[in-house]
């Protein structure tokens, strides 16, 4: 369950949150199971944040930093992860479907049994990514040479 704290600090905006964020780099924040479904998300610091069960569907995360958050379960199709920072991140049974994830940072990601139908993943770092059990089913995995080594 999100702590009341975090979610307050969250609803006074992006700006108040990174602030916030980088005065308490060592804290693991807990926003899990909160619909953020509609809420402004650009250039987010979600480092280490605990947003299990979390609905994000469709919703704008550019310039997002979700490096080590823990998604599992949280519902994410249709949302905008272009370039987004996932390194580390735990997705396992999220779901991605429709997602856009191009050139998006998923390398060490777990993405275990996660829903990827229609994700867009071209030129993204899927090394060392756990995609075991995960639906596949026309995603677009076309990955450039550089991530291919």
């Amino acid at each position: 369950m999100a702590n009341p704290a975090h979610v307050s600090i969250l609803n006074r905006g992006v700006a108040a949150w990174n602030a916030w964020r980088e005065q308490h780099l060592d804290m693991r924040p807990d926003l899990s199971g909160i619909d953020l479904r509609g809420v402004e998300l650009v250039s987010i610091n979600f480092f280490r944040t605990n947003l299990e069960r979390v609905d994000m569907a469709g919703v704008n995360l550019l310039g997002a930093n979700l490096q080590f958050a823990f998604l599992k379960g949280a519902v994410l199709n249709k949302a905008k992860l272009t370039g987004v920072n996932l390194r580390g991140a735990c997705l396992n049974c999220a779901d991605l479907r429709g997602a856009d994830l191009r050139r998006a940072n998923l390398m060490d990601a777990e993405i275990r049994e996660a829903l990827l139908g229609g994700a867009q993943l071209k030129g993204a770092d899927l090394r060392k990514a756990d995609l075991k059990g995960s639906n596949l089913a026309g995603v677009d995995l076309e990955i450039g040479p550089e991530r291919a080594t």
